[in-house]
């Protein structure tokens, strides 16, 4: 690596890790209307946890004989500094060409592009990956540079109807580099579209970050006959157990996207169960936006009652949120092993992920959800009964 570049990258991970130790990290813009991130993170090299400011280039000494910890703040364990940055430098160069787009959108400074690109590799790393940064920015690196396959893209037809798939790139703030939709057509301008799944390909595994349904609602007689038609696949589930507190949408999409993945040789699936420092950013945002504090962890002092029982308020719907993403994220993959019995089912309690082997086919064939896996493969006809409403 030329040193320059080394410079460079341990420049922007200095400035982002010394302002991330204070709860506040901003990107400086072309346009003057910088970007402000609240959230609070430490880094801990070779044992020396660097907060208050503090550049981790600076002071460097020898590993601590008792490791420093703040049980309270999230920490970037980095046992070999350099290492480290070369590792980044790798991440950056790659990310630079494939987050192309960032820095006329968000018009960034070219120093805060990289900055931003650090930024969100740190934040989207697991607890397990905080404690194992080297193979979480080896994997997020091949995420990226995994050939892929953009735009519109026909899987299947579904009785009448014919169903797309699009696979676009997100931003590099968000979970994960790739984000799949489907949508059902009825002729030129009717459609509906499922939850998109946020992901990621590495070895020959999918990554599964997120099923994140749309914020505005799809009107016209379509989405609500399908609406209606994919509730089918509640059939003979048990809805007062964790198998029923799944969205049949959600449900439909996820299958929909591992009968795409099984159809490229993909078998193998993990998918995260929690990102705190996402988790961490949203309640420090909620925060600041309640109050006025010069630094977050004012917030006790400065904030008065009012301010308090706004934020509990606040917090109580963040939960609730958080709840969707892990638990209901949670119960859908449980929900798809059980109607795809054959797929080999886990949870790694140490990396806190889960992991699913899919199998080629499913030993049942009961529910419309083994119907809906062949739309990749193979046309669907529907009975006559199920056509009368209108799909």
């Amino acid at each position: 690596m030329e040193p320059k570049t080394f410079e460079t990258i341990k420049k922007a991970m200095g400035n982002v890790f010394s302002q991330a130790s204070k709860g506040e990290v901003v990107f400086k813009t072309l346009d003057g209307l910088d970007w402000r991130y609240v959230l609070k993170f430490y880094a801990n090299v070779n044992g020396r946890l660097y907060k208050n400011g503090e550049n981790i280039f600076s002071n460097l000494q020898a590993p601590q004989k008792v490791l420093e910890q703040d049980f309270f703040v999230p920490t970037v364990q980095i046992p070999n500094l350099n290492n480290f940055v070369e590792k980044v430098a790798k991440y950056v160069e790659s990310a630079k060409e494939f987050y192309k787009k960032e820095p006329s959108h968000f018009a960034f400074t070219p120093p805060a592009f990289v900055e931003k690109l650090i930024y969100s590799l740190i934040i989207n790393a697991s607890n397990f990956d905080l404690n194992n940064m080297d193979a979480y920015v080896e994997r997020k690196i091949k995420e990226i540079e995994t050939p892929y396959r953009l735009g519109f893209f026909k899987l299947g037809d579904m009785g009448e109807l014919e169903v797309f798939a699009s696979t676009s790139k997100l931003f590099s703030n968000l979970e994960g580099p790739l984000q799949f939709d489907t949508k059902f057509w009825q002729k030129e301008s009717n459609f509906f579209e499922l939850p998109s799944i946020t992901y990621g390909i590495a070895d020959k595994t999918a990554y599964v970050y997120a099923i994140q349904n749309h914020h505005t609602s799809q009107t016209g007689a379509l989405p609500k006959k399908l609406d209606r038609f994919f509730r089918k696949v509640n059939k003979d589930v048990d809805m007062q157990s964790i198998l029923g507190e799944v969205s049949p949408n959600a449900l439909v999409a996820l299958t929909i996207f591992l009968s795409a993945i099984k159809k490229e040789g993909i078998q193998k699936v993990l998918a995260p169960n929690f990102l705190p420092l996402r988790y961490d950013a949203s309640i420090s945002a909620d925060k600041a936006n309640i109050i006025s504090a010069p630094n977050i962890e004012d917030f006790e002092t400065t904030a008065d009652k009012a301010s308090n029982q706004a934020f509990e308020k606040v917090l109580e719907k963040r939960n609730k949120i958080q709840h969707n993403i892990t638990n209901k994220f949670t119960y859908t993959l449980l929900r798809y092993c059980h109607h795809f019995d054959a797929c080999q089912f886990g949870f790694d309690e140490t990396k806190q992920q889960f992991q699913i082997t899919l199998a080629p086919h499913s030993t049942k064939n009961d529910n419309i959800i083994h119907d809906i896996d062949n739309i990749c493969s193979n046309r669907v006809h529907l009975t006559d009964k199920e056509k009368t409403i209108g799909i």
